[in-house]
C-alpha cells in the first residue's frame, strides 16, 4: 500500500512544537523610499523601545540597531504559545554618495520608525588633468 505524502503535516507539527514557533530572532521589515530632497526609511517596531534603537550613519552604512524584548520573561513558564519574534537585531544598508547623514531625523509613532536622510549634492569628483604631452628632442 502506497503512503501519500501530505506536505502540511511538517508544517502543522511546527507550528504545536513550542520551541519551533518561538523565533530566537527579529528581524524588522523596512521600505525605503526616495524623493527629490530625501530618502524616506520605514522600519517596523512593534513593541520596541525608542531607547532600545540605536542608528548610525558612518562611512557611506546605514545601521539600525536594537532589541526586543519578551515582555514578562522571568514568567516564561506561563506561557502557553509564543509565536512573536523577540531578540537583537541588526540591519546595514549601503547609501548613496548624495546622502547627508549627519542631518537624519527618526520618529518612531504607531510601532514604525520614520527615518528621513536629506540629499546633498554629490561631491565633484574631477577627472584627473595630464599634463600636455612634451615631444621629444
Amino acid at each position: 500500500m502506497a503512503t501519500q505524502w501530505d506536505p502540511f503535516a511538517e508544517i502543522a507539527w511546527r507550528t504545536t512544537n513550542e520551541e519551533d514557533a518561538a523565533r530566537p530572532w527579529f528581524v524588522p521589515a523596512i521600505d525605503i523610499f526616495e524623493d527629490d530632497e530625501s530618502f524616506l526609511v520605514k522600519v517596523e517596531l512593534p513593541g520596541v523601545r525608542p531607547d532600545d534603537v540605536v542608528v548610525d550613519v558612518q562611512g557611506g552604512i546605514l545601521s539600525i540597531r536594537g532589541e526586543r524584548e519578551l515582555e514578562n520573561a522571568q514568567h516564561r513558564e506561563g506561557y502557553r504559545r509564543i509565536e512573536r519574534a523577540y531578540g537583537v537585531f541588526s540591519r546595514s544598508f549601503a547609501l548613496p554618495d548624495n546622502v547627508d547623514g549627519t542631518d537624519a531625523v527618526a520618529v518612531i509613532s504607531e510601532g514604525v520608525m520614520t527615518l528621513r536622510l536629506p540629499k546633498c549634492a554629490p561631491a565633484s569628483v574631477e577627472p584627473p588633468t595630464v599634463p600636455p604631452i612634451k615631444r621629444a628632442s
